[in-house]
């Protein structure tokens, strides 16, 4: 097996995950994806990133609530009449 077959670059996890590079980049600096560092480019262990795994990263939260509870809110409050850019709650 070569490297080829072992890494993926970071184009690869752009088209997996379907994210920008800018993207990926901020997940390799706060650890949330291993990586390697080999000059400027960056290779991720294929083992990592098999449709197995992929739902770990896929399925992120923000400020501790998930895609799902998100959603809930925002139908929650377009019920009450509080949604728009200045009615909702800031999370």
């Amino acid at each position: 097996m070569n490297q080829n077959d072992t890494y993926l670059k970071t184009d690869d996890l752009v088209r997996i995950y379907g994210v920008h590079h800018r993207t990926i980049r901020r997940w390799v600096q706060s650890g949330k994806v291993r990586s390697i560092k080999i000059g400027k480019y960056y290779f991720f262990p294929r083992e990592d990133h098999q449709p197995t795994t992929v739902g770990v990263i896929k399925n992120p939260t923000y400020k501790g609530k998930n895609a799902f509870e998100l959603s809930k809110e925002i139908i929650e409050a377009s019920k009450k009449g509080n949604y728009g850019p200045k009615k909702i709650k800031r999370i």
